[in-house]
């Protein structure tokens, strides 16, 4: 059998050193750079505030993390599979280095759509969580969330055309004994009016084309009400 080259085999040794150097710094910067971010979450104060920060910022920030650690662990592959095999063979050499590309696109691809198509569903009961979660007046006491019928009545006009156009949705807490009131701004909100709760917290779970007509069920992220919509397809 021939014996590889000696210059081969330190290079492919000092490869193999720095792949697992640099193996460790990705999922030390993966992992460091999630805490950093769940760090932030915590100290955010304001809910509108943090439930801004999530939604612009949990999905890439996931991403980021995930290719990190998919990339150290093709390369932590490779680096076991050059030293444990036989360097004589060029083409298995080769392999060496592909098959840990090969799996790192797919679960790469596999992180990538659960992100795109289930996360979201997942991040938004988290958002949801956030935004309605009780608020207590000075007093202690609970305050109350005004539906979209009532809270009008605390909303500017710029306010409600805001809402009207869709460009901001505005939750408004109410002191019931005090009548102070606080009102927090948040994004656009897509979802339909509940017609349990009276907020605008309808959120369509799925959608079936049945030919002639499509089924679109709802289900409200506040108060849990479901709901079913049949649309005349065109």
């Amino acid at each position: 059998m021939n014996q590889p080259d000696a210059s081969l085999v330190e290079m492919l040794h000092y490869a193999q050193y720095l792949a697992e150097f640099i193996a460790i710094i990705l999922v030390s910067g993966s992992l460091i750079g999630y805490l950093f971010y769940y760090g932030v979450i915590q100290v955010i104060s304001g809910r509108s505030t943090k439930y801004r920060f999530r939604a612009k910022n949990e999905i890439n920030v996931l991403w980021t993390a995930s290719l990190g650690l998919v990339a150290a662990g093709a390369i932590f592959i490779s680096a076991i599979l050059i030293k444990d095999r036989d360097l004589t063979n060029s083409i298995a050499l080769g392999m060496k280095l592909i098959l840990p590309l090969g799996f790192a696109f797919l679960v790469g691809s596999a992180i990538n759509s659960y992100l795109r198509i289930y996360y979201p569903s997942i991040l938004e009961d988290k958002l949801a969580k956030i935004r309605f979660k009780e608020r207590k007046a000075p007093s202690g006491k609970p305050m109350r969330l005004l539906n979209e019928e009532e809270e009008d009545a605390y909303l500017t006009k710029e306010m409600i055309h805001e809402e009207e156009l869709n460009h901001f949705d505005y939750d408004v807490w109410l002191d019931e004994d005090t009548k102070v009131t606080v009102i927090e701004k948040y994004v656009g909100n897509p979802n339909k009016l509940c017609p349990s709760c009276k907020f605008r917290t309808l959120r369509l779970e799925s959608e079936e084309d049945e030919g002639k007509y499509t089924t679109q069920k709802y289900k409200c992220t506040y108060c849990g009400n479901k709901e079913t919509e049949t649309i005349e397809n065109d």
